[in-house]
């Protein structure tokens, strides 16, 4: 055999199997793209995720904060309106024993000078 055909031999067979190597290194570089690909696609959802659940969870709690507040309003309006349904009987009360006349004998109304009236209670004590 000649020189010429041992070489050229040679290098068909080296760049043979080369090309046969580089055809499986760019399928094994594709799937690695790929699983990096869709790594990072997975990675950015899970990051979503996670936000989307740090804002609903911030609601919720600026949610329960508030229906706290909001019970506690309703807590005190009903103590308000107790307070001004006694003052509403009291006025109510003391309007009846009101002096139309003070300091006479002819006082209307016609209580004793030593009565007194007690206004949390809008009764007259002797």
């Amino acid at each position: 055999m000649e020189w010429t055909t041992i070489i050229t031999s040679l290098i068909a067979a080296v760049l043979g199997g080369g090309g046969r190597g580089a055809i499986f290194y760019r399928k094994e570089n594709k799937r690695a793209k790929q699983a990096e690909t869709e790594l990072s696609l997975a990675d950015g959802w899970r990051k979503l995720a996670e936000a989307k659940q740090a804002r609903i969870d911030k609601l919720e709690d600026t949610i329960e904060a508030k229906d706290n507040k909001i019970e506690e309003l309703y807590v005190e309006i009903g103590q308000l309106r107790n307070d001004k349904d006694h003052l509403s009987a009291s006025v109510a009360a003391l309007r009846v024993y009101k002096c139309v006349k003070a300091g006479c004998a002819e006082r209307m109304p016609p209580f004793g000078s030593d009565a007194e009236f007690d206004a949390t209670t809008a009764k007259m004590m002797q």
